[in-house]
């Protein structure tokens, strides 16, 4: 079970189920998404006032691999099956021998539903796609953005935590440059 806030309280689901289809941007397209556990949830959901829904989601972008992992997080579900984690060398030689049929574009999106400033329901919706396996970049750039601060003399908060707030979108695409990193708010 994971915790995820749906109309504005906590609720309980279950990882890699609640099974979804997401249009990305080209050149990811249309991958298959179902629910992760991330901190992000817990930490919008406190940061955002009036936010009602936040909602992480995960996929393979080969359904092949998509499904089977849905079925297996599913058959743990109903307890037909242990604790997954004792599959995960042969899981993961699975991925590996299929990591050629898939490609090296990743994508991801945040999209929030809540009440706006003026109290009228109001959507937003972030995606970023990452292309020629640069993905990776992504979540290690609060971490070089916050080196490059340090470096540049910026008095910054000591002590660990989360980043949420401490840089804006632009300043952390300047650590992109260059890459085919692109981000589309609306």
């Amino acid at each position: 079970p994971i915790p995820n806030w749906r109309g504005g309280k906590w609720i309980k689901t279950c990882g890699w189920l609640g099974l979804r289809r997401h249009i990305y941007p080209a050149p990811a397209g249309a991958r298959w998404l179902c629910d992760c556990d991330v901190p992000d949830v817990s930490l919008l959901s406190n940061y955002i006032p009036g936010v009602q829904n936040v909602r992480f989601g995960a996929g393979l972008e080969q359904p092949l691999l998509h499904f089977g992992l849905c079925a297996l997080a599913l058959l743990r579900r109903l307890r037909l099956l242990p604790n997954l984690a004792r599959f995960a060398k042969p899981l993961q030689r699975a991925s590996c021998a299929l990591q050629d049929l898939g490609s090296d574009v990743g994508a991801m999106h945040v999209q929030l539903q809540g009440i706006d400033l003026l109290g009228r329901p109001h959507r937003a919706r972030w995606t970023l796609v990452a292309s020629d396996g640069v993905g990776p970049n992504v979540p290690a750039t609060p971490s070089v953005a916050f080196a490059a601060a340090l470096v540049a003399g910026t008095d910054l908060q000591c002590g660990a935590r989360p980043c949420l707030g401490a840089f804006s979108l632009a300043a952390l695409a300047l650590h992109w440059r260059g890459l085919p990193i692109r981000c589309v708010q609306n």
